[in-house]
């Protein structure tokens, strides 16, 4: 009887966080995707959308970012440095990160990178050439692509 009683409450609860998360999560036709997995070397990403990641071992660069609706980015590692410019840089292990919305250009260097982009935008990626592996990536739910040796530009959603 208790269970039955739980369900409805823990239902009323929900729907308004479901509800709110959907407004602010709102995808535009056109807009595409981009994944990184287990990624070493160095991820160059500018777009507009939403983007969140992990870094195994490295830095995460903030070049620019403009909140679609005032949301600050939210950074975190286990050491971090600050360097000029407006969020900096943050440096160490598990460095995570997530910008909620609005438009971003963010520079990655390091091993154990983990990217997921929603929106548009423009990506230059580069494998570490110490490394015999540098990871995948795939644009649009595309099929998984090895990163290279040599610089790849690629684009994710339909550009405007």
């Amino acid at each position: 009887m208790r269970r039955l009683i739980l369900i409805p409450l823990v239902l009323a609860l929900l729907v308004p966080a479901i509800a709110s998360a959907g407004s602010q999560a709102t995808l535009s036709p056109g807009d595409g995707s981009f994944v990184t997995t287990d990624a070493g070397g160095r991820v160059i990403v500018t777009g507009r959308g939403l983007i969140y990641g992990h870094i195994s071992a490295g830095t995460i660069t903030v070049l620019s970012y403009t909140s679609d609706d005032g949301s600050p980015p939210q950074l975190s590692a286990k050491s971090r440095s600050t360097v000029a410019g407006s969020f900096g840089a943050y440096t160490g292990t598990d460095v995570r990160f997530f910008f909620p919305s609005g438009r971003y250009s963010l520079q990655i260097d390091g091993g154990g990178i983990g990217v997921s982009a929603v929106g548009r935008g423009s990506v230059a990626l580069v494998g570490d050439p110490a490394l015999s592996d540098f990871g995948v990536y795939s644009i649009n739910g595309g099929k998984g692509l090895p990163l290279q040796r040599t610089v790849t530009i690629i684009t994710f959603g339909n550009a405007r």
